[in-house]
């Protein structure tokens, strides 16, 4: 998985940035607060990347911060939240907003937001209140091997509760595997 380019940055409109390096121009879509932030065309640049799988695009998703990286990874883990809606949140608020507007259940602020109305601005707070005091970057297992897995799936479109119980079915079976048969075996197992 790609977690970071640094390269030259070619192109840049409010949705994407395509960065150059090493020959490969990588097209990266990007928060609107970070097409206001980003150096000029010509320049060098890096950002932290998430991508994105689905069955029918793979997407690049880029953050000037390793947090904003994070806090868009713990965003897609919110039933009904795509990239899309994450982008915006991200877009829109600072991280530190976002999780104060959470951690206060502001869920009129975060309505306000494109993409967000009120069913999904309660549904972002009702599962992410517990986890701004223990971070929104924090992992979720004690078990960095079984966390990889999670993330993998995660990865792959499951929500995170899903994704963790079909980790820990898989590690059931055997929890003396590496990564991609335990991923595998998930898979496999995941609606026994």
């Amino acid at each position: 998985m790609i977690d970071s380019i640094k390269g030259i940055l070619t192109l840049l409109t409010a949705e994407c940035a395509v960065i150059e390096t090493y020959g490969i121009g990588y097209k990266v879509h990007i928060p609107l607060n970070l097409y206001l932030k980003t150096p000029r065309i010509g320049e060098a640049i890096t950002l932290y990347t998430s991508a994105v799988y689905r069955e029918d695009s793979h997407r690049l998703f880029g953050f000037l911060t390793r947090k904003d990286q994070e806090l868009f990874e713990k965003l897609l883990q919110v039933t009904g939240i795509g990239p899309k809606v994450a982008l915006s949140l991200i877009g829109h608020l600072e991280a530190h907003q976002l999780e104060k507007l959470i951690a206060s259940q502001d869920s009129l602020s975060l309505a306000k937001i494109p993409g967000i109305g009120k069913k999904t601005a309660e549904r972002l707070i009702l599962e992410l209140k517990d986890k701004i005091h223990k971070g929104l970057g924090a992992p979720t297992s004690s078990d960095p091997f079984a966390d990889d897995g999670m993330k993998a799936l995660m990865q792959l479109g499951y929500p995170q509760k899903e994704a963790y119980q079909m980790i820990q079915k898989a590690l059931k079976i055997d929890s003396d595997c590496d990564l991609a048969t335990l991923i595998k075996r998930a898979l496999q197992h995941a609606h026994l």
